[in-house]
């Protein structure tokens, strides 16, 4: 019994709830019907339509880097006897980096130098002994070629010695040392990298439908994050043909000699402004409603709002290409639109 009384409590109670939520519901419809019959005209703000040349831009952010950045590597193998510099110095193209050890380098040099002139001497006294006949022709060429064998094997082994006194192959700043006293280098090993700050470019990315609109030496706005917002002008370089992983093709952006404050590793944005030679017939893309699945504008006609359905062409960033739908002079709604339907009536309080 008791829990029958409690279902009928609680069913009660649910229809109560029920019909007081209904009773709110038709107050809010009365109402807000009310408010629209008051509200005889709908403000809404136009602008006359007319074909304009269409401005893009495109943004994107890219990173500083030098135009001579070198990773500098052994050609030698053996324990490293000294390093020479030290990271922010300035090195100048030819200058010691390190020093390998050289000795194995040394003997084997000394050793092939001697073995040339050993065969110098012979291939001298043997030229002189051939006038007398005492030694063929046959024989005087096989010692030339051993002496030329002899001489090729001492400049590389020469080579080789000079190789282990690691210098600069450019001019600029020691930004990384990978090495130090002591330790073992490989053929290939990273010795140090040199990065020349006096030449700067920005490697940004772009999307592959933008690639067909730039050129080679258009101006880009470039702007860094600081406080003071640093901006210059910089000029495209060079375009990428090939996409990354993420399918951004590279653009290679030249930054003025006389720009200040930027450093490689830094992070910019980037901006291309450009204006098409077509007229087109553009609108604001916030001013598109979507009806049924139909996209259109209002638009002002005889003090009403009128719907049209319309169709789209290319996008040139806050704005988008009119195709057809909407005719040159037609008055646009642009703000006040969010509100209205077909046919409602509106006064225009900003023309």
């Amino acid at each position: 019994m008791k829990s029958i009384f409690r279902i009928t409590v609680i069913v009660l109670l649910i229809a109560l709830l029920a019909a007081v939520l209904f009773r709110k519901k038709q107050n809010i419809l009365i109402e807000s019907k009310s408010n629209k019959l008051e509200l005889k005209e709908i403000p809404v703000e136009v602008t006359t339509l007319i074909k304009s040349s269409p401005q893009l831009k495109i943004k994107s952010t890219g990173i500083v880097e030098s135009l001579e950045e070198i990773i500098v590597v052994s050609t030698v193998q053996g324990p490293v006897r000294s390093v020479e510099v030290f990271i922010g110095e300035s090195v100048k193209q030819g200058d010691v980096i390190a020093v390998a050890d050289d000795f194995y380098a040394t003997k084997e040099y000394s050793i092939a130098s001697d073995s040339y002139r050993q065969l110098q001497k012979e291939f001298v006294r043997s030229e002189e002994l051939s006038k007398e006949a005492a030694v063929t022709g046959q024989q005087l060429e096989q010692l030339k070629i051993q002496l030329e064998g002899a001489n090729i094997k001492q400049q590389t082994l020469q080579r080789r010695l000079e190789d282990t006194r690691i210098k600069a192959p450019v001019n600029g700043t020691i930004n990384h040392v990978f090495v130090k006293k002591g330790s073992v280098l490989g053929n290939g090993s990273p010795v140090c990298e040199i990065v020349n700050p006096a030449g700067l470019k920005v490697t940004a990315h772009i999307p592959a439908n933008n690639i067909e609109l730039l050129d080679k030496n258009m101006p880009v706005q470039l702007s860094d994050n600081s406080d003071m917002l640093n901006s210059f002008t910089g000029t495209i370089s060079g375009i990428g043909v090939k996409p990354d992983r993420t399918g951004l093709y590279p653009l290679s952006i030249q930054l003025p000699s006389n720009t200040t404050g930027i450093k490689p590793g830094m992070l910019l944005n980037a901006e291309i402004e450009i204006s098409s030679p077509t007229r087109a017939l553009l609108i604001p893309r916030n001013t598109i409603k979507s009806f049924d699945d139909k996209r259109g504008v209002f638009i002002l006609e005889k003090n009403r709002a009128k719907f049209c359905i319309i169709t789209t062409g290319k996008k040139y960033s806050e704005q988008i290409e009119v195709i057809s739908g909407i005719e040159e002079g037609s008055m646009l709604i642009t703000n006040g639109h969010q509100f209205l339907e077909d046919g409602d009536a509106v006064k225009v309080v900003k023309p």
